[in-house]
């Protein structure tokens, strides 16, 4: 017998492999580092954006679904949205176990643009939202396109048609200065220049101050310019009140919404009409609306 031997030798357990980074004891080996995680990303989203949209608690991303084609369960996934000109934090959300074939999703409507850039940006830019999945050393990724729009501009009727009203500006300073002149085409039209809105209970008391506000636009002597083609669905920018006044000139959506917003000031409830190719402005003759704040139907 070898003296260098022990007389008992102490028997060796066989080794269990290590798991890797991201996998549970026992379970199956995760895809190698050089190899993309076998999942699939789907984004509901908005793929425009502008600032009037952010304030009234648009989410850019509404919800992030993912889907797992791996034969094994994966397991401590990390997901990160992110925007390719770093003008939002990163969203970061963890998953602790996606089964072969299922799918999660998850709300990610905390992931928000900068308040800052979409209220100063001038101009639109063309930008992609950013998804990684990782599990362990292994990852997949997409990437989705985005418009951030200049501040100023309208995105058209498919995009959250309702926040058109938020163009309607009646506390601008400019309005005070056109209901000015508002009162005295109101004076000559009765016997009061109140513009006291719906509190006369009088349609026709209604129609008189509408009738005064325009009136006072049209004295301006603004000019008309076409607006761009499709604008009803494509977009266009807006020009507020005081660029209006300033260049003398403006669309049928930028006088309409100029118009609307002397109407709101007055304590009456205007409303925009679009067809194809045109904006037109209305009023109600009475302290009324309607049920829907969108009405996309042939009347």
């Amino acid at each position: 017998m070898d003296a260098d031997q022990p007389d008992n030798p102490i028997p060796t357990p066989p080794q269990e492999p290590i798991p890797a980074l991201g996998q549970a004891a026992g379970s199956e080996p995760l895809p190698l580092p050089s190899q993309e995680l076998a999942c699939s990303i789907e984004l509901q989203y908005s793929d425009r954006v502008n600032f009037a949209m952010q304030q009234n608690g648009v989410p850019l991303v509404d919800r992030v679904s993912i889907a797992s084609s791996h034969d094994a369960p994966l397991h401590d996934l990390t997901i990160t949205l992110s925007l390719d000109n770093d003008e939002a934090e990163p969203w970061t959300a963890r998953l602790a176990r996606l089964d072969p074939g299922s799918s999660a999703t998850l709300n990610a409507e905390d992931f928000s643009l900068s308040v800052k850039q979409l209220a100063t940006r001038t101009e639109a830019q063309h930008a992609k939202i950013i998804t990684e999945v990782t599990c362990g050393l292994s990852q997949t990724r997409s990437s989705e396109p985005v418009d951030l729009l200049a501040f100023d501009q309208w995105p058209g009727v498919g995009y959250f048609a309702e926040l058109t009203a938020a163009f309607v500006t009646p506390n601008h300073p400019k309005v005070a200065s056109l209901l000015q002149a508002a009162r005295q085409s109101l004076g000559s039209l009765s016997e009061t220049d109140a513009l006291d809105g719906y509190q006369s209970k009088s349609r026709q008391r209604a129609s008189l101050i509408a009738e005064a506000c325009f009136n006072s636009v049209a004295a301006q002597e603004i000019g008309y310019i076409t607006p761009p083609a499709s604008f009803e669905t494509t977009g266009q920018r807006v020009r507020l009140i005081d660029r209006v006044l300033r260049e003398q000139l403006g669309t049928c959506l930028d006088l309409s919404l100029a118009l609307m917003s002397l109407w709101e000031q007055c304590g009456m409830h205007p409303l925009l009409l679009l067809t194809q190719g045109h904006a037109m402005p209305a009023v109600w003759t009475h302290d009324t609306h309607l049920s829907q704040t969108v009405i996309d139907e042939p009347a």
